[in-house]
């Protein structure tokens, strides 16, 4: 009976948090309180808005990580840095393949360069291209990857400018 009180007012919580209808602050509170691994902490990023609003911050290494959406630090980083890292791997199967030094990786759609997160695991050098139209996300991309080449639009099988629908949370 307990147990299913508190996943009701943790589900509550995870509606208010997600709705932003909580501050800033209280969502980086429920984050640092939720996060399995301590050596990781959330923060406000006190960037201009249209950078990346909050980060994740390995306490051990001092790697941060910036993102600019709640929804997406608590699906994304809830684990850790290393562990979003893996989780994509598996996800897109990129753990199946063989990288060698100097690959070329186009990061299509890159959001915040977490698919960068799984070279940086495993320690290979690659050349990486980033792309994404979208501000924050892009502003994200560049603060997180350290080598690499970002471009702030999208590719298409035309040269063209069109206007498509944006919705930044997931």
């Amino acid at each position: 009976m307990i147990k299913k009180i508190i996943a009701r007012i943790e589900r509550i919580i995870v509606k208010q948090v997600l709705n932003y209808k909580t501050s800033d602050l209280w969502y980086v509170r429920y984050l640092n309180f939720k996060i399995k691994d301590k050596k990781y902490k959330f923060f406000i990023s006190g960037l201009p808005k249209s950078d990346p609003k909050y980060k994740i911050v390995d306490t051990q290494s001092n790697e941060t990580i910036f993102f600019g959406y709640r929804e997406q630090g608590l699906m994304c980083y809830s684990k850790g840095i290393i562990e979003r890292g893996h989780s994509l791997a598996k996800e897109y199967m990129i753990d199946e393949l063989t990288f060698k030094k100097g690959d070329y990786i186009f990061d299509i759609g890159a959001n915040a360069g977490d698919f960068r997160l799984f070279f940086n695991n495993i320690s290979k050098e690659i050349n990486y291209y980033g792309f994404d139209p979208g501000l924050v996300e892009y502003n994200s991309l560049k603060r997180n990857i350290k080598e690499g080449n970002f471009f702030n639009f999208a590719l298409g099988d035309t040269d063209t400018t069109q206007t498509f629908f944006y919705k930044p949370e997931f």
